[in-house]
């Protein structure tokens, strides 16, 4: 059996686990606070923690790939931003549906920027993430068409984003590759003081849990891309949409027919692109 295609499954489940839990925080989080403010707590604490794990796991802070290094916390960070303030326009089931229609985009910049080969399935499944997207797009009032358009946006960014995680996960130690998105997401922190901001017990709870589940989340992930492709991480880490959503209508969220259409065409779109991989996957398993 391949053990780093187990331990990349494994990872990738963790840190579907920790976005949805991490993206319902979001929302709660926003009831108080801009997204802005809740970002830039989210990428300080997320320093603060891989500062700590460096120094536990004596890892190094050198960085080999500077390039893929500095892109990934560019597109990293404009894509968690992005992200968040669509979750406090859109509500974080409908933002997350959105914003992971990114391994279409994945597969659609690899040959385009990266000299990656697709194959045919991953070409079909894009018109049906398309379509997905369409279909939930827009609903009552100008926010939700705001949210939606940012949601999307967030997911071009992660599309860009997972190929030079993939590329940084080779050389550098995952938990430093989380920084670089820590760091260059703190320059959109002025922006923090443009909106809502109401500090007490509670926000403060709700943004700690933000920070401590987003850095989980994402250093599993790392660890994923770093056993295997940027498309089979992207392709297996949608389990966390039906886990969001799941949290979402918990939390008291609303999903009508034309939204549960939507979410069956992404979905079709990402099982399409992932008949392959999966079936590469059991093989390499199995072998």
């Amino acid at each position: 059996m391949n053990s780093k295609i187990i331990a990349g499954i494994w990872y990738s489940l963790l840190s579907s686990f920790f976005f949805a839990v991490c993206a319902v925080f979001v929302k709660l989080a926003g009831e108080y606070c801009n997204a802005y403010f809740v970002s830039a707590l989210r990428f300080i604490i997320g320093i603060i923690l891989t500062i700590i794990t460096v120094k536990i796991i004596h890892a190094s802070f050198a960085i080999t790939d500077k390039f893929s290094w500095i892109m990934r916390g560019i597109t990293g960070s404009a894509s968690m931003i992005t992200y968040y303030i669509a979750i406090q326009y859109s509500g974080s089931g409908k933002a997350t549906l959105l914003s992971n229609i990114y391994p279409a985009f994945t597969a659609l910049f690899g040959p385009i920027f990266f000299h990656e080969k697709n194959r045919k399935t991953d070409w079909l499944a894009m018109p049906f993430c398309i379509a997905g997207a369409f279909v939930v797009f827009g609903g009552k009032g100008e926010e939700s068409l705001i949210g939606d358009a940012l949601a999307i946006t967030s997911s071009i960014f992660a599309g860009f984003s997972v190929h030079f995680i993939r590329r940084s996960a080779q050389k550098e130690n995952p938990v430093v590759i989380y920084l670089s998105a820590c760091l260059f997401g703190l320059i959109a922190a002025p922006l923090a003081f443009s909106g809502k901001i109401e500090i007490n017990m509670q926000s403060l709870i709700f943004i700690i849990i933000v920070g401590i589940t987003a850095f989980a989340g994402q250093i599993f992930l790392n660890y994923c891309y770093k056993n295997m492709s940027a498309v089979k991480g992207s392709l297996l880490s949608f389990i966390k949409i039906p886990m969001t959503l799941g949290l979402s209508w918990f939390i008291g969220e609303k999903f009508g027919m034309k939204f549960m259409l939507g979410t069956l065409l992404i979905f079709a779109g990402i099982f399409i692109a992932g008949i392959p991989k999966i079936r590469q996957m059991k093989e390499n398993i199995m072998g």
